[in-house]
């Protein structure tokens, strides 16, 4: 299984995509990137917002990207 999520920094609307290749939906998982890393450190995970754009089998990069 695979999924694409969307996270929106509720304070600045600053948005970040990601995909993840995991059995299930990790709803504790923000992503990697520096990025998201810092906006989180700086604004805290309750300043955030997260949603499933897409899940199922295939890769979800591809769907990342588009």
């Amino acid at each position: 299984m695979a999924y694409v999520y969307l996270i929106t920094n509720l304070i600045n609307e600053k948005k970040y995509i990601g995909s993840s290749r995991k059995n299930q939906i990790d709803k504790n998982y923000y992503g990697s990137g520096r990025a998201i890393k810092d906006a989180l450190k700086k604004y805290g995970e309750k300043n955030f917002q997260r949603e499933i754009l897409w899940e199922g089998k295939g890769d979800a990069r591809i769907i990342e990207t588009y």
